[in-house]
């Protein structure tokens, strides 16, 4: 026989949940480079549709969000992530900023497909040029 299992306590309303939902939906496609246009395409939604599941007037059922998960080359639990590590304001907008940058769309797009030792690799290699921009700002701040 099962023994009843008592469910933990979720903090957020339903409202808040569907609107952090739909700032992680807002993140991913940015972060894949995609227009709403372009993802409505890809999971068979309007443009208009689209917009309202970014904006939380409209809930995303379990169907969409896998759909939305492929199309951002994201993973399902991933948007869920935001509950345990909530996104502030501030990085929402530094996410905005620089996910209209095709440059930086481009390294993230790489950067994915990075096994983790390559990553490690690639961090280091960033972490090099870090310390050499630092070093010739000194240089010039010293001439």
């Amino acid at each position: 026989m099962l023994e009843k299992t008592r469910l933990p306590a979720i903090e957020q309303p339903d409202e808040e949940l569907t609107r952090l939902l739909a700032g992680r939906l807002r993140v991913a496609r940015q972060l894949s480079g995609l227009s709403q246009v372009q993802a409505g395409a890809i999971v068979g939604t309007s443009f208009q549709q689209w917009q309202k599941y970014e904006k939380g007037s409209t809930r995303i059922c379990p169907a969409k969000l896998m759909r939305f998960a492929y199309a951002t080359g994201h993973t399902v639990s991933w948007f869920f992530d935001v509950l345990e590590n909530p996104i502030t304001g501030d990085e929402q907008e530094i996410v905005a900023l620089l996910a209209t940058n095709p440059a930086f769309v481009r390294v993230v797009q790489l950067w994915r497909t990075l096994p983790p030792p390559e990553q490690r690799t690639a961090l280091e290699t960033t972490e090099l040029l870090a310390a050499l921009t630092r070093a010739l700002d000194d240089r010039r701040l010293a001439a």
